[in-house]
């Protein structure tokens, strides 16, 4: 059961985190065509500094933590699926 109650946790994340991101990048497509593996900086998405500070407080915001600045790293920010995972652990706790 609990499993279950994981698994509705991170789909609810990671949807709210690719409504966040299409705000945030200002892309009008269905959220679910976001790619979990997709590079947030570098890849199709092309996140600048700007967007990525703007989207972190966003995240901050809407799920109701700060992240250290040890936090803020490439291995979080890699892709959507790093971020959920990340989200995930830290309103967890």
């Amino acid at each position: 059961m609990a499993i279950q109650s994981d698994n509705s946790q991170m789909e609810s994340i990671l949807y709210e985190l690719r409504v966040l991101l299409l705000e945030v990048t200002e892309m009008d497509i269905d959220p679910d065509l976001v790619d979990l593996d997709e590079a947030l900086l570098d890849g199709n998405l092309g996140m600048d500094s700007a967007e990525i500070l703007t989207y972190v407080q966003e995240i901050e915001e809407r799920f109701g933590f700060e992240f250290d600045d040890d936090d803020l790293n490439p291995e979080v920010l890699s892709s959507l699926r790093s971020l959920t995972e990340f989200v995930s652990r830290a309103i967890s706790v």
